[in-house]
């Protein structure tokens, strides 16, 4: 099966996976650009305390979110099985998970309230000045989190019938005036978090509104609202999975810092930390993907899903391995663009190693992709506890035998070993797996040039040019599902509108 041909479902046609792929790549680069922007100018107006304050404040949102127990992605699965006529049920769903999600989303906001309150007041080392700022905050972090469930239900139930440009425009959107409107108000009115705060909780509480109307016009929720104890039980036993999951995966993520700190020292950590967040950047790639596939793969019968689910591994695994490939060869003159030389010296070889295990993971997410579209989040949980403590052994072992090199090393062995189960689990062949050899092969030429065959940076930009050139014509070759789009578009004749072309 070719990914990207529509297919009819409940009696609607299905729009392009490349197409869609595209405009969820977007979505997911613009936030970054944004921020590039917006974080210099925040450090110049509110200074460095009262940014990184902000940062806990969103870090603790973020932390709070395993309350919502996965009821976003459950709905999004139940609406997407659910064929567009049955009006009725899907309204029924929509409306379970918003009162649902509304009632979590309090009972998280109460304790948001008070124990944010106190981490913030009493575990910080807070400046004096900001300790009234502070006092004056705690309602609106409260209220950020049953406003998130709610967005998060909305956008699930967008994604749910593939309209990622509507989605997408509301979110990013929301996220850019979220950004700007709070900075604008800092520059007429002063540095106060008592005014950053508000105002970013005003263009959640917005954002959050739209989408959800929006999604309640789709559904028909408004005609039908109605709380369905049955729904709300399965929606419940297949979301707590997703969330356990979702508590499980930061946790194996952790680990490799955390052992580097306790063995090494907090020193090595950086070398560590900045390759990892550069190198983690690139998985915008897989994570758009994933959520392209997530409503089709839940939709689709079981044949077609695991079509799509093998032609979507080759596909990423050959794309992606070419940026992959591109990030190891620019690496380290970026990094001594970026953070100087000595610290180029220790990050470079550490990222060149994550690298693969980044390409591994990202390839893996299509078959978690599908695992969680075909409703088995419970055998993922199983998978990640089967790994959980041999993971934490090696990383152990490898960071005090081999120093950061071994934790770098030994995450990619991680990667690899979580790529084997979850593939398997998903009914991957292995004659399936062995397609991406030669993508794995590229990417380990990719780092012997980098590390000292061809150093020099127009050494790296000739070889990489030259090897590129190649992939793109294999990847030409071998998939057909990025092929035929292009030879269509370029056999569809010109179009002719009131006699002139």
């Amino acid at each position: 099966m070719a990914i990207p041909r529509p297919m009819r479902h409940g009696g609607g046609v299905k729009k392009s996976l490349l197409g869609n792929f595209g405009v969820n790549v977007a979505s997911a680069m613009l936030p970054i650009a944004i921020q590039l922007v917006t974080v210099p100018l925040y450090l110049h107006l509110i200074g460095q305390a009262r940014y990184g304050l902000l940062s806990i404040v969103w870090l603790l949102l973020g932390y709070f979110g395993f309350l919502d127990l996965g009821l976003s992605r459950a709905a999004a699965n139940a609406l997407a099985r659910l064929p567009i006529h049955a009006t009725t049920e899907r309204a029924r769903v929509l409306a379970t998970t918003c009162l649902l999600n509304l009632g979590l989303g309090c009972v998280g906001g109460v304790i948001l309230y008070f124990g944010g309150t106190l981490i913030l007041t009493r575990l910080l080392k807070l400046p004096v000045e900001l300790v009234p700022e502070v006092d004056a905050l705690s309602g609106w972090i409260a209220g950020l989190l049953p406003l998130a469930f709610l967005s998060g239900v909305g956008v699930g139930a967008l994604e749910a019938r593939e309209r990622f440009v509507v989605a997408n425009i509301v979110q990013v959107g929301g996220q850019a005036l979220g950004q700007l409107l709070p900075l604008a108000a800092v520059y007429a009115l002063g540095p106060s978090l008592a005014v950053v705060v508000p105002i970013a909780a005003l263009v959640r509480g917005a954002t959050a509104l739209v989408t959800l109307l929006l999604a309640a016009r789709q559904e028909h929720v408004f005609t039908h609202l109605a709380f369905d104890r049955a729904k709300a039980r399965a929606l419940l036993g297949y979301g707590g999975w997703v969330s356990l999951s979702g508590l499980l995966s930061p946790l194996i993520w952790s680990v490799d810092q955390v052992m580097i700190g306790a063995i090494q020292g907090v020193a090595r950590v950086a070398a560590f930390a900045v390759p990892m967040n550069l190198v983690q950047r690139t998985q915008v790639i897989g994570a758009a993907l994933a959520r392209t596939l997530f409503p089709r793969l839940s939709s689709a019968s079981e044949a077609e899903a695991e079509a799509a689910q093998r032609s979507a591994i080759l596909a990423l695994g050959h794309c992606f391995g070419m940026v992959c490939f591109g990030g190891i060869l620019l690496l380290r003159p970026f990094l001594e663009l970026w953070v100087g030389r000595g610290m180029a010296d220790q990050a470079a070889p550490i990222g060149e190693i994550l690298f693969f295990g980044i390409w591994i993971n990202s390839v893996a997410s299509v078959s978690l992709t599908y695992l969680l579209a075909r409703g088995m989040p419970r055998l993922l949980v199983k998978l990640q506890l089967i790994e959980l403590l041999p993971c934490v052994a090696m990383f152990w072992a490898m960071t005090h035998f081999f120093g950061v090199v071994g934790a770098a090393v030994a995450f990619s062995i991680r990667c690899l070993l979580d790529a084997a189960l979850i593939m398997a689990a998903a009914r991957i062949r292995l004659r399936d797996a062995w397609q991406l050899a030669g993508p794995a092969l590229v990417l380990l030429a990719g780092a012997m040039v980098s590390l000292g065959v061809m150093p020099g940076l127009i050494a790296r930009i000739a070889i990489g040019a030259a090897i590129g050139a190649v992939w793109l014509w294999l990847c030409w070759w071998k998939l057909p599902e990025l092929r035929e789009p292009v030879m269509q578009r370029l056999r569809r004749p010109p179009h002719h509108v009131d006699g002139v072309m």
